[in-house]
């Protein structure tokens, strides 16, 4: 394909707005002689007339139509110049995702003294939500990465993994006395010691989480294991799950643990069957080339966690 030379129409704008070639060399800080230079080759470059001369200067038909189409594309220059302009100015932005269990505990997977110190101008927006809900919005672009469960499966996705969080049974003084009676603190000892088995809380009420790994793992354990626990209620969140055991409404499964439980009445069992853990994991778009910034907040978070990246 051939390249045809586009003389710049800069010039030829100022001289249209003046109709004077004197007045235009004025604006523009140029000889008059040096402007008629270059109107003679802007003609011929499009080899024909754009002015007619005498007796004062006017476009001719093929003058108007350069005249038009210079004025577009000066508009549009202009258009890209403010738009530039404000992605200059603009705060640059990542939408980061945080699985409802981690929400608490965030800051300390994050680098963000030493992050903000290199990038002052990046805002971090943090959504939370449930794991499966953090990759759905990945893989559609809501979002540019999400600290949540590790164990999705999805080709298009990097995982780097940060942790393995172990689970645990959280569940009131008071239906621990009511369903193991006066030897519950010698039951307190023994589970803190060794940890409990989920068939233990068979017979009572189950506050659950709805779906994803969690809620996966159980269900395949009680199938598996001949039982069925008694689900009254659902959340995805743990925080909340955590405040319904508060109200004696049942026991609950999460990775979470109150801190000061037992001021509050609380204790937290870990549990060894089924064997639980929640690979946590910081999770991005892979064959994506990513913006500096996001790119250099992927690797501080390796680097903090001392990990290597799973893919």
């Amino acid at each position: 394909m051939s390249y045809h030379y586009n003389p710049s129409l800069d010039y030829f704008i100022v001289i249209i707005e003046h109709m004077s070639l004197t007045k235009a060399a004025n604006e523009l800080h140029v000889s008059q002689q040096n402007l008629s230079i270059y109107l003679k080759r802007l003609e011929q470059n499009y080899r024909i007339k754009l002015f007619e001369r005498r007796p004062n200067l006017q476009l001719t038909e093929a003058g108007q139509l350069l005249k038009n189409a210079a004025l577009q594309i000066h508009s549009i220059y202009q258009d890209v110049d403010t738009q530039m302009e404000h992605l200059r100015s603009a705060k640059q932005r990542i939408r980061l995702g945080c699985s409802h269990g981690k929400i608490d505990d965030l800051m300390s997977y994050l680098p963000m003294s030493s992050y903000q110190n290199k990038f002052p101008n990046v805002e971090i927006k943090i959504i939370e939500s449930s794991s499966l809900e953090l990759e759905k919005l990945l893989i559609l672009g809501s979002i540019d990465l999400y600290i949540g469960n590790g164990n999705t499966t999805q080709p298009n996705l990097d995982l780097f993994l940060l942790a393995k969080c172990p689970y645990y049974v959280t569940i009131s003084s008071h239906l621990l006395k009511k369903y193991w009676g006066e030897d519950y603190l010698h039951t307190i000892a023994v589970w803190e010691e060794q940890g409990v088995d989920l068939k233990y809380f068979a017979d009572i009420p189950h506050i659950a989480c709805p779906k994803g790994h969690l809620r996966k793992i159980i269900d395949e354990y009680q199938l598996a294991a001949g039982f069925s626990l008694r689900n009254i209620a659902e959340n995805s969140n743990p925080n909340l799950r955590l405040q319904m055991c508060k109200y004696n409404l049942g026991f609950t499964v999460s990775e979470n643990i109150i801190p000061n439980y037992r001021e509050i009445g609380l204790y937290s069992f870990p549990i060894t069957t089924p064997v639980m853990e929640l690979p946590l994991s910081c999770v991005r778009r892979k064959n994506e080339q990513p913006s500096a910034h996001l790119a250099a907040l992927w690797k501080q978070i390796q680097q903090m966690n001392q990990r290597e990246c799973v893919i």
